[in-house]
């Protein structure tokens, strides 16, 4: 072998062994740093609605759509829907007792939201119980929407 190819030989040589610790470096070496990141101040609440389609007396169940929208900029989920069911006053509540049941989530609600969507249904009742009842006639119901969310 003449120096020439002898030369070039221990190059090549070289050269793999400069690429491979270079290439070892690359995926053995360590370190460290620093990131930032945001966050919201609140998120608003969500809007719940309903409204009985027929009027309640004693003994009836009638089926509440649960309607919500999410004005908030990002997603919201929501694990239940509570609803309540009262008369104004709390003699009329004593009185004529009302019942109503809950949707279970979850719920994913989509951010910033212009309509509300349907989360499904809940039944009011209205019990009918031995006393006469006859003062709750023509009373409005207040019905009180409240949420929890997944823990």
């Amino acid at each position: 072998m003449r120096l020439r190819n002898k030369v070039l030989v221990a190059g090549a040589i070289g050269g793999s062994v400069l690429i491979g610790g270079a290439a070892y470096a690359y995926w053995t070496t360590g370190g460290s740093g620093t990131g930032t990141a945001a966050t919201s101040a609140s998120v608003s609440d969500v809007e719940l609605s309903g409204n009985l389609t027929a009027a309640l007396y004693p003994g009836a169940t009638e089926t509440l759509t649960i309607k919500a929208k999410n004005t908030n900029p990002g997603d919201v989920t929501v694990a239940a829907v509570y609803v309540t069911a009262e008369f104004a006053t709390p003699t009329l509540t004593a009185l004529c007792p009302l019942a109503a049941t809950s949707l279970t989530g979850p719920f994913t609600l989509t951010g910033a939201a212009t309509t509300p969507v349907t989360l499904g249904d809940v039944n009011v009742s209205f019990e009918n119980t031995t006393s006469d009842q006859s003062a709750c006639i023509n009373k409005p119901i207040t019905l009180t929407y409240s949420t929890v969310a997944p823990s």
